[in-house]
């Protein structure tokens, strides 16, 4: 990629999220930014129209403009087929969700799946996964 720097891919930019979390964004102009991925930090979710200020060369995020979302739950699943029913549920709806970790086994030892979920008041991926057969979904939900 001649002309990028590491912290470009396409149009999409790195900022540091803080709390030494760092994601993509997508330069809207005017000095505003989209968060471009679903942050584990509490005070961003994806979509968010942000401000940032370059340091050393890299955008930190400074101030959240305007947000879509007002709710984040983290979530356990069991399988990919769980994984893929509630992103379709979600992208139907208009939400948000993004795969953290896939199911795995290690050690002969069963390890779930985790995602994130930024989402409207009027969707609930507990009962979407419940629903859908997974045991104890339900891992924290943050209104943010």
């Amino acid at each position: 990629m001649s002309g990028q720097s590491e912290f470009q891919v396409g149009e999409m930019l790195k900022a540091d999220y803080g709390q030494r979390e760092h994601g993509w964004i997508e330069v809207l102009g005017g000095g505003k930014y989209r968060i471009a991925n679903v942050p584990i930090s509490d005070r961003l979710n994806m979509n968010d129209v942000v401000t940032c200020t370059s340091v050393n060369g890299y955008l930190v995020v400074d101030e959240v403009l305007s947000s879509e979302f007002p709710n984040k739950t983290l979530v356990y699943y069991d399988t990919r087929e769980q994984y893929r029913a509630l992103w379709e549920a979600s992208s139907a709806s208009g939400n948000k969700t993004e795969g953290m970790i896939a199911p795995y086994v290690r050690d002969g030892v069963f390890n779930r799946g985790l995602a994130l979920v930024n989402h409207k008041d009027d969707f609930d991926p507990i009962k979407i996964l419940e629903d859908l057969g997974v045991e104890d979904p339900a891992l924290e939900e943050r209104p943010l």
